[in-house]
């Protein structure tokens, strides 16, 4: 499917350091196809990547993008997705390079305020159309969209629902329990330390591809996710972090990020839950704490990086999360 796609870019609040934020917008060529869908209940998507994970950035969702518009083409139900965006968290992808000086004055790093003002400038902006706006956010990027609603009132939330993709959440004593024992102890611990000893440079984009390739996570990704991270989630030499390096590739981030405590949603998980373990996941479904999601759905063949090991099946499980509320919505008195 030939899909439209277009780059924006927005100046963040000097609150949080004026950081430029950037963004995707994608909409499916409509000329393309007889099935015109109906104007009705139009749905503009807004995803939001995972942090660091070995690089993430906002393009990581196009091959799931482009399943949900698909879909769309061929389907008779009442679903208008009109079009989706994905933006870079800014010391991610593309907008970690356009940061790259200014990110260097901030040692401490940036904390998930930062790109849940650059999601709340997104939904300002006026760029966007659809009656509703319905938030992904994977990992990292789930709790940030959480985040983004917070200081509004309940009857005048952004988003009409949000989709959580294996957030990153915990209760106060596991994470307690996470961080004070052993390293080679809990799987997020093993993550934390594997992250600061890992290979972040290469001669070329084609040798980090064959890197990429034999490794995990990288190896079970889908080859769309691979090569377009390839792609995106890496810089040319020289960056803020190697000045002095002329040749070759390196990472597109910066390593420091710090994400608030967060505990609406409907709950996508990867069958093989590789890094969020039973407890975990009990504090996230805890529904006496008032963690009520509205349905949890388990997508096959992934792990923890659900867009990255099985977008088609990530997108059919948004898909039918949407049918289900568009469904809902039609027949309510």
């Amino acid at each position: 499917m030939q899909l439209i796609i277009d780059e924006f870019f927005l100046i963040g609040r000097p609150e949080h350091g004026s950081l430029r934020h950037a963004y995707k917008r994608y909409r499916w060529d409509r000329s393309s196809t007889a099935h015109i869908p109906s104007p009705k209940n139009g749905i503009a998507l807004v995803f939001l990547h995972c942090i660091n994970s070995r690089v993430l950035h906002k393009e990581t969702w196009e091959p799931t993008i482009e399943h949900i518009f698909e879909l769309q083409a061929t389907s008779s139900n009442l679903v208008n997705v009109e079009e989706a965006w994905s933006m870079d968290i800014p010391n991610h992808g593309r907008a970690a390079k356009l940061n790259d000086e200014a990110l260097q004055m901030r040692p401490e790093g940036i904390d998930a305020y930062v790109p849940a003002d650059g999601l709340q400038l997104l939904l300002l902006s006026g760029l966007m159309i659809g009656d509703k706006v319905v938030g992904v956010g994977h990992s990292a990027g789930a709790a940030i969209t959480i985040l983004e609603t917070s200081g509004y009132p309940l009857t005048r939330l952004p988003f009409d629902s949000i989709i959580l993709v294996e957030p990153s959440m915990m209760t106060r004593e596991v994470l307690h329990k996470v961080m004070t024992g052993p390293d080679g102890g809990h799987p997020l611990r093993l993550i934390m330390t594997a992250a600061k000893r890992r290979l972040d440079t290469w001669k070329s984009r084609d040798e980090a591809h064959q890197w990429f390739v034999k490794r995990y996570p990288w190896k079970r990704w889908d080859p769309r996710v691979l090569e377009l991270f390839v792609r995106y989630g890496l810089h040319d030499l020289p960056t803020g972090t190697y000045p002095t390096r002329y040749e070759g590739v390196t990472l597109a981030y910066w390593l420091s990020f710090v994400l608030p405590y967060l505990f609406i949603a409907s709950l996508a998980v990867g069958k093989k839950w590789c890094m969020w373990d039973d407890e975990i996941r009990a504090g996230i479904l805890d529904v006496e704490a008032g963690r009520r999601m509205t349905s949890v759905t388990t997508v096959d063949n992934a792990g923890h990086l659900i867009p990255q090991e099985n977008p088609e099946g990530m997108a059919n499980a948004i898909w039918m999360l949407l049918g289900a509320s568009v469904t809902k919505n039609a027949y309510r008195l």
